[in-house]
């Protein structure tokens, strides 16, 4: 997580980091946690007419898979949307997220 901050806090007598990308690591049970990633959000604006630039969903998984590596997380919870709407399930988002 170079150049990211964290923050650890004590919740129930257990360890929690925020971290400066937006996830939440809970060690003991090895949990990374990442709250509304949208995939397709860019193909879902596109398909409205919405000029949105290329690699967003690419750079978003990329920083996903940098937590995972820098955690060691062995488990890990989307809370809210993963997926933007409907309009945004093109077959490469559907590799993507293979």
């Amino acid at each position: 997580m170079a150049g990211l901050t964290a923050c650890e806090l004590d919740v129930a007598g257990e360890r929690l980091e925020l971290r400066g990308d937006g996830t939440l690591y809970w060690p003991r049970q090895g949990l990374l946690a990442v709250a509304d990633v949208h995939l397709g959000k860019t193909e879902s604006y596109r398909a409205h007419g919405v000029a949105l630039p290329d690699g967003v969903m690419h750079d978003d998984l990329v920083r996903l898979a940098a937590a995972v590596e820098d955690t060691g997380a062995r488990r890990l919870v989307v809370i809210g949307d993963l997926i933007h709407d409907a309009a945004g399930v093109t077959g490469v988002v559907r590799e993507s997220l293979l």
